[in-house]
């Protein structure tokens, strides 16, 4: 279920992409290729605590990633993250993967906007989490998603992303050989490009 917080950030995130600045979306000159991208984002992965209402509660999963633009279609890049679980004791959680960018503008404009772009995600990695001896021996868990974001940046470095994915997002243990798993991951944050 997508959280009113959630709501209220891609909210003003379309406000501003909308409202503010589209009479001035392709002033910006720069070279849609050799460029990199690094991200900043944010999202809430399910830690395997429930709250009194016998609700799942969420836990932080800071990301940064970097991406490279070949050519004016596609980007490849890496990422890695930080999450911080409570169950018993606290476990530390890095994550890590590669990722991939379609960029979709392109295709529909021969010079597309340089402060807008909409692209095609795709990306593959992984979870690492020390468990209790009691619990799982397995400390990696693959997570992967394809979806789609847009990204918008403010001035000519500096900007704001969001992404939808779908695909499998795990984390935290909660039984033995069991891991909470979602199909769905909203992730947003800061962007600049180089």
């Amino acid at each position: 279920m997508v959280s009113k917080q959630t709501i209220l950030c891609s909210y003003i995130f379309l406000s501003i992409l909308l409202g503010g600045g589209i009479e001035n979306i392709n002033a910006q000159e720069h070279s849609p290729k050799n460029i990199w991208n690094i991200k900043l984002g944010y999202a809430k992965y399910l830690n395997g605590v429930f709250d009194a209402n016998n609700n799942k509660e969420t836990t932080p999963n800071f990301r940064g990633e970097v991406s490279y633009a070949i050519n004016k279609y596609i980007e490849i890049g890496m990422y890695i993250g930080y999450s911080k679980g409570d169950y018993v004791t606290t476990y530390h959680y890095p994550s890590y993967g590669v990722n991939a960018n379609f960029n979709v503008l392109p295709v529909f404009f021969t010079n597309p906007p340089t402060r807008l772009n909409v692209y095609l995600t795709g990306k593959y990695g992984g979870l690492y989490g020390r468990t209790p001896r009691d619990f799982s021996k397995k400390n990696h868990y693959n997570e992967y998603g394809l979806g789609i974001g847009t990204a918008y940046y403010f001035s000519r470095h500096i900007g704001a992303y969001v992404d939808y994915s779908l695909g499998n997002y795990t984390n935290h243990i909660i039984i033995p050989n069991e891991s909470i798993s979602e199909k769905m991951k909203l992730r947003f944050g800061i962007a600049f490009k180089f």
